[in-house]
């Protein structure tokens, strides 16, 4: 355990971040990804399309109202 709590405070102090900068909610998530595999290319890919889905929902509403 001592292991990983110095890997991220060598990783912040890399960074120039101290710990009472990070909100809370974030050192909360570093404990519920802790261990998971997270494909970064897919989770950006699948957020890209949501806001596209949302963006043309958007723009569907806004024409309807004019």
């Amino acid at each position: 355990m001592a292991t990983t709590t110095q890997n991220k405070q060598d990783v912040l102090a890399e960074l120039g971040i101290t710990k009472r900068e990070l909100p809370k909610s974030w050192w909360q998530a570093i404990g519920i990804l802790k261990g998971k595999r997270i494909d970064g290319l897919a989770y950006q890919k699948k957020i890209r399309g949501e806001w596209e889905k949302r963006l043309r929902k958007q723009v569907e509403l806004a024409r309807k109202s004019s």
